[in-house]
């Protein structure tokens, strides 16, 4: 049975109690691509990209000794309305699980390094989808419908956008 709990603080819990070897947690944020001016199109999802990439506990090896060496995997994505981070882990490392997940959402330090191995991601991601007639057909879509405005922007953004984004993007971007 689904559990909604609030805290104090205002953040909002969703559990449910299944039998299993396994956990899985998650960070859900209020903010993705309609969050984004027409200068930040595709800022929501290169921050997505930059998740579990260090902190100021944790270097990104650790993150990935603590979470996927151990087991588990981390992932995390971006729509319009909002950016999740998530992972699977064994059940004795859930505690641990969370304070990590938490810790890269909140205290990232976008590493230069890290932030031009996954600018380079990014653009082949969307070459990739350039190259599907699918993906074409919706971003058209969501262009026609809305024009100039958030929901017609690209989720993933452009090869331009991301030309633009540097460490002070990301900083700017979270306090906002």
């Amino acid at each position: 049975m689904f559990k909604k709990t609030k805290l104090e603080n205002g953040l909002r819990i969703a559990s449910v109690k299944i039998p299993s070897v396994a956990t899985s947690v998650g960070i859900f944020i209020n903010t993705g691509a309609v969050n984004e001016s027409p200068e930040e199109y595709g800022l929501s999802h290169f921050l997505e990209h930059m998740a579990f990439k260090g902190t100021e506990k944790r270097t990104v090896d650790e993150i990935a000794r603590e979470i996927e060496f151990a087991g588990g995997a981390t992932n995390a994505y971006t729509s319009y309305t909002h950016t999740a981070y998530y992972a699977s882990v064994l059940n004795e490392k859930v505690l641990d699980t969370v304070e990590i997940i938490l810790d890269s959402t909140f205290n990232s330090i976008f590493p230069l390094n890290e932030i031009e191995t996954e600018r380079k991601v990014i653009n082949q991601e969307i070459a990739m989808y350039q190259d599907r007639p699918s993906a074409l057909a919706f971003y058209n879509l969501q262009k026609a419908l809305y024009g100039d405005q958030p929901l017609g922007g690209n989720i993933i953004g452009t090869h331009e956008s991301l030309a633009k984004f540097d460490r002070d993007s990301f900083v700017e971007y979270v306090e906002k």
